[in-house]
């Protein structure tokens, strides 16, 4: 890294513990996933909170090891998952904890931050986007994974991300329908990668309607469908890129209803479910849209690192 000053971003999701240093548009980058039983599909917060506390002095002493921690200017860190009062999940408060000390030992400011504000920044680091004309004033952001299917009005306020929640799933989000038909499968979870695997080698294209109206989404029914599909001896593959032509259809249809209602704006894809090949291709060939790079879509503490860089050069 070079000589500029550096920034500690830390985010204890449910699923992932991960610290990050953000130097400029380099970044260094250490993460861990909660182990989750056979068969399983999550963890429990009480479990989340057990194993980010053993995972996260590891991460840190492999992350410090590789820096001058001399040169650490500020600390972010992912507090609660939305920027939204009353949003909270106790997986987020070992993070804090961490994050907080740290800054106290070395002198420093911490800024709390969400880990939807984490993901969306991750993206647009991850894409040198920050200051590029598609993403310096207002953009859609879709947010899908295991926790969030939203879709986002964002303003971009030199730097500092403001999000209008304007469309959502109204039962299962994207990443959890992909988890549960996975360990149905037998995948381990979660079970993105696998899906993802499966459906690139399908041989039929199963087709059913969407479940959409207005802005929201409905995604239970494709649980229920890939089920049935499965009953009817489907093979895996066929099912798997089933399930994901049906999360993608839906979400098209939403971001075409936002355009009717908001107007037509760039779209940023952030979260696991967008790291996925086969929903990337079409949306690219659909939209103006970018997605965050495969290794920045999944829970990481680059976006918070890259937004305490933003805010401290504020002050």
């Amino acid at each position: 890294m070079n000589s500029s000053p550096l920034f500690l971003g830390i985010d204890t999701s449910n699923y992932t513990s991960s610290a990050a240093i953000v130097c400029e548009n380099e970044h260094i980058s250490k993460t861990q996933l909660l182990s989750v039983g056979d068969g399983m599909r999550g963890v429990r917060q009480s479990d989340a909170v057990f194993m980010h506390s053993r995972n996260l002095p590891p991460l840190l002493q492999q992350l410090f090891s590789e820096i001058d921690t001399s040169r650490i200017a500020a600390v972010g860190v992912s507090t609660r998952p939305r920027n939204v009062e009353g949003s909270y999940m106790p997986a987020f408060t070992v993070g804090q904890g961490y994050a907080h000390t740290i800054a106290a030992a070395l002198g420093v400011p911490c800024f709390d931050l969400s880990h939807q504000q984490g993901h969306i920044a991750a993206g647009l680091f991850g894409l040198d986007a920050f200051d590029t004309p598609d993403f310096a004033e207002s953009f859609y952001a879709f947010h899908v994974s295991g926790g969030t299917t939203e879709l986002l009005l964002c303003e971009n306020r030199d730097g500092d991300i403001a999000c209008q929640l304007i469309g959502a799933t109204s039962d299962l989000h994207a990443g959890q329908v992909v988890d549960r038909i996975g360990v149905k499968l037998g995948i381990s979870f979660p079970c993105g990668k696998e899906i993802d695997k499966l459906a690139q080698n399908a041989d039929k294209n199963l087709s059913h309607a969407v479940s959409v109206k207005g802005l929201s989404c409905s995604l239970s029914g494709a649980e229920n469908l890939c089920l049935r599909f499965l009953e009817n001896g489907e093979s895996a593959e066929n099912v798997a890129l089933f399930l994901l032509t049906y999360i993608e259809r839906s979400l098209c249809a939403v971001i075409e209803n936002a355009f009717t209602q908001y107007g037509t704006r760039p779209i940023l894809f952030v979260g696991g479910v967008m790291s996925n090949s086969i929903i990337r291709a079409r949306m690219t060939k659909r939209f103006k849209c970018r997605f965050a790079p495969a290794e920045l879509s999944r829970d990481n503490a680059v976006g918070i690192a890259a937004l305490a860089m933003i805010k401290a050069k504020k002050l």
